[in-house]
C-alpha cells in the first residue's frame, strides 16, 4: 500500500482503468498523498463504497453509501486477540443503503458469477 500511487501510475500493460474501493481512504492514509490522488484522477472510473465522504471519495465518479456496523449482521475479528464476535443490527438499513457484501453480490449477479458470491455474511 505505501507504493499504491506509483504502482497505479506505472501500470501500462495493461493500464488500470477502474478502481473499486471499499471502506478505505488511501489518498489520506498513504505516503505521498498527492501522488496517490494524481493516480486516482488518472484512472478512467473510480467507484468508492464507504460510510462517509473522504479525501479518496473526492476523486470518485460514483460514490455508494454502505451500511454501518449498526445496520448489519456480521462476524468481526479483533486486532487485539484471536476472538471472533458476532455483530447484530441495532437499526434497519437506512433508505436504500446496502452492505458492501450485498453490493458485491449484486455486481456478481450482473457479471454472471453470483454462485461464487452466494450466501450471507453470517454463514
Amino acid at each position: 500500500m505505501p507504493l499504491i500511487g506509483e504502482a497505479i501510475l506505472a501500470s501500462d500493460n495493461p493500464p488500470i482503468k477502474l478502481i473499486i474501493l471499499a471502506s478505505g481512504n488511501p489518498i489520506n492514509l498513504n505516503p505521498n498523498s498527492l501522488k496517490v490522488k494524481k493516480a486516482f484522477e488518472r484512472v478512467d472510473f473510480v467507484i468508492i463504497i464507504d460510510h462517509f465522504l473522504n479525501d479518496s471519495s473526492d476523486t470518485a465518479n460514483l460514490f455508494l453509501s454502505a451500511t454501518t456496523v449498526l445496520e448489519e449482521e456480521d462476524l468481526i475479528g479483533s486486532y487485539g486477540h484471536n476472538w471472533i464476535s458476532p455483530i447484530n443490527p441495532v437499526i434497519p438499513p437506512q433508505n436504500e443503503v446496502k452492505s458492501e457484501f450485498e453490493i458485491f453480490q449484486l455486481l456478481s449477479q450482473r457479471l454472471g458469477f453470483l454462485e461464487e458470491m452466494s450466501g450471507n455474511p453470517s454463514k
